[in-house]
């Protein structure tokens, strides 16, 4: 895992030169393979419809003390990063997509999930599920405090005029200076 990860940040720090784009293409390839032999969980559905004609949002809440890297691939291909206990927002064009969540902790088990994203607003409360399966209640317990602000991890090239609403996580017009 920790090697999807160091590629999914060569990716990011060169998205122009030939070694990035190349780093995020084995990311991706890898990312899913190391899900391939999951069950592919059905997500939640939206609880709210997305502001943005076209697009839908993902808040991310990772309630876990590891950093998590999310994979999206379907209509457009998204790779995004989440600090430890922390929120983040996603925007993505409607479509369906197949998830990889992965932590670079060899003991958390990676997450694979499809989503239909349909002009909605889903929220994802990522916990940990260690590959020994116990399981630790007073973890369980904690693991939906994700907190501070959300920040925007992703949004296309298209809507790069957005913020997010930090205590929401909703996008909003970014303000001008």
């Amino acid at each position: 895992m920790k090697r999807i990860f160091i590629l999914s940040l060569l990716a990011q720090c060169f998205p122009a030169e030939a070694a990035g784009r190349q780093a995020r293409t084995d990311a991706f390839a890898a990312a899913f393979e190391a899900v391939a032999s999951l069950s592919a969980e059905q997500t939640s559905a939206p609880i709210l419809p997305s502001p943005l004609a076209g697009h839908s949002v993902e808040l991310i809440n990772n309630g876990t003390d590891h950093h998590l890297l999310s994979f999206y691939r379907g209509p457009e291909m998204v790779a995004v990063h989440n600090w430890p206990w922390r929120r983040g927002t996603v925007v993505v064009p409607d479509g369906d997509y197949e998830l990889a969540v992965l932590s670079p902790a060899a003991t958390i088990r990676p997450y694979r999930g499809k989503a239909a994203f349909k002009r909605g607003v889903r929220v994802s409360e990522y916990v940990i599920q260690t590959t020994s399966g116990k399981n630790d209640a007073a973890r369980t317990a904690l693991s939906s405090l994700a907190s501070g602000d959300y920040k925007l991890l992703y949004a296309p090239a298209a809507l790069r005029a957005l913020a997010v609403e930090p205590r929401t996580g909703l996008p909003v017009a970014k303000r001008a200076p």
